[in-house]
């Protein structure tokens, strides 16, 4: 079985049997749904397991000095390319 691990609103963890049985007509009911409902249902699982208040952020710390220890092939901040 594989699983997800959720989190409750109080904090605590749950965890959720992630499904791996779907058959075509379900399938196919999802893919079909208008974009604005499929929407609707992903927030609303999120929302079950997730604060729907919180805002995960990113910054870049070093954008001038470059040095960010992450090794990103794409940007250029990371510490494993030469600052010329």
């Amino acid at each position: 079985m594989v699983a997800a691990v959720g989190h409750q609103r109080n904090g605590s963890e749950i965890i959720v049997p992630v499904r791996s049985d779907w058959n075509r007509a379900e399938a196919e009911g999802l893919y079909d749904l208008p974009f604005s409902d499929l929407m609707h249902r992903a927030q609303s699982i999120h929302r079950e397991n997730f604060d729907p208040n919180h805002v995960e952020t990113a910054s870049l710390l070093t954008i001038k000095t470059g040095g960010c220890p992450e090794d990103c092939g794409y940007c250029s901040q990371s510490a494993h390319y030469d600052i010329v």
